[in-house]
């Protein structure tokens, strides 16, 4: 086993930062509410090695992550530090400096709408890589949550590696990466993982990355400007525009951008007491929260939700 803390900034929460929204249901994430720890099997490259990570929030501003194998190369240990403070967006730690980028970003947002501040929101959980990012959220659209997590659960079970079932807590696999997905039939990804005509969008978004046509660098570089990343995933098969703002905001951190779905209506519904509400008037209300739209609306999407289905819902959307 291998043992590192990861510095958080001052105000980080774990439980709300993992518990943000439903990506922390979807195989092969596993969140232990009582132990408050999150658990799930990731795989590194070269050669590859698949191993299960554990992360809990040892003291404010301290969390500990722990792996299954240990790790006595450096790089590799490297690695699975990236992967994990992808997923918590936080900085690595030879970083060091407290005072990092995503402190500053949730001031701002803090400063716009202060009332998330008592509830640690404002980090957002994601996968360790685009592509999972990507995936996840094609199989979100136009479909039940519940089928969204059917979808993942049998994508990690039919696809992940083999071996790392002896590691994971449900018995599952990792996160299939482009290269298991590339050559997969069409008809047997719609068969075994019940994705329908998502199949074809998944595999030739795999076939992208594999050939190089997808840089998750180029995406995630503070240089490339939004327009042009918008753009660009927009021109996949799949990839309208909820999906677009949605690989854009929760992924990719651009948080001014602002999906508009059956659940901003379902919540604007229940905030105008069962009347409809026109989108023009949605996004005309969060203007006001520019640049963090996104946050704003998820902030408050977060909060109904755990009002409206009591402490029974604290594990998925913690508010005490």
């Amino acid at each position: 086993m291998s043992r590192w803390e990861l510095p958080v900034p001052g105000g980080f929460s774990l439980r709300c930062t993992v518990c943000s929204h439903g990506f922390y249901m979807l195989a092969p994430n596993v969140w232990d509410a009582q132990a408050q720890t999150l658990h799930r099997v990731l795989e590194l490259e070269h050669p590859r090695v698949v191993v299960q990570v554990s992360v809990r929030e040892q003291a404010p501003g301290m969390l500990v992550l722990e792996s299954s194998t240990k790790l006595a190369n450096e790089s590799r240990a490297q690695q699975l530090r990236r992967m994990v403070s992808r997923m918590l967006r936080i900085p690595l730690p030879q970083i060091g400096n407290s005072t990092t980028t995503h402190d500053d970003e949730c001031e701002k947002f803090y400063a716009v709408y202060p009332q998330a501040r008592a509830h640690g929101f404002g980090l957002m959980l994601r996968g360790p890589t685009l592509f999972e990012d990507m995936v996840r959220t094609l199989t979100s659209v136009n479909v039940t949550w519940r089928n969204t997590v059917t979808m993942n659960e049998k994508l990690v079970e039919h696809y992940g590696l083999d071996k790392s079932r002896s590691v994971n807590p449900k018995g599952l696999g990792v996160f299939p990466s482009p290269k298991q997905l590339a050559d997969v039939d069409e008809s047997d990804l719609r068969l075994n993982c019940r994705v329908g005509y998502r199949a074809s969008s998944i595999i030739s978004l795999a076939k992208a990355f594999v050939a190089g046509e997808l840089d998750p660098e180029w995406f995630e570089s503070p240089d490339t400007a939004l327009q042009d990343a918008e753009q660009a995933i927009l021109n996949l098969r799949g990839f309208g525009p909820y999906a677009t703002n949605t690989v854009l905001s929760i992924s990719l951190g651009h948080w001014d951008v602002l999906p508009i779905d059956s659940e901003t209506r379902r919540l604007w519904r229940d905030k105008s007491k069962g009347k409809k509400v026109d989108d023009a008037k949605i996004l005309a209300y969060y203007e006001q929260f520019r640049p963090y739209r996104f946050l704003a609306y998820w902030f408050e999407l977060w909060s109904a939700s755990a009002v409206s289905r009591g402490r029974e819902a604290g594990t998925r959307i913690p508010l005490d």
